[in-house]
């Protein structure tokens, strides 16, 4: 099949001359995408999340409620003071 080279903004503009069921397809496709990037990317933050946690000597499995909010808390101050 011959492939086609146009722009982004061609692909919107496309896009938008689509038939409702026609957007409701690409929207799909789309969601899909981005939802399995989405879970990649959380995945790849946990396994960095685990590997910092384990050089601290936290082990995240076995964090209470206040303990995983004092956690967050410290990241979150850390990563403003540009430590992190």
């Amino acid at each position: 099949m011959p492939q086609l080279t146009i722009s982004e903004e061609q692909v919107l503009e496309l896009l938008q001359q689509l038939s409702p069921e026609g957007k409701r397809k690409a929207l799909r496709l789309l969601r899909s995408e981005l939802v399995s990037e989405f879970f990649a990317t959380t995945k790849n933050l946990s396994e960095h999340l685990r590997l910092w946690a384990k050089e601290q000597g936290v082990e995240l499995d076995s964090l209470g409620d206040d303990e995983w909010e004092a956690l967050v808390d410290a990241i979150i101050h850390k990563a403003n003071s540009g430590g992190f």
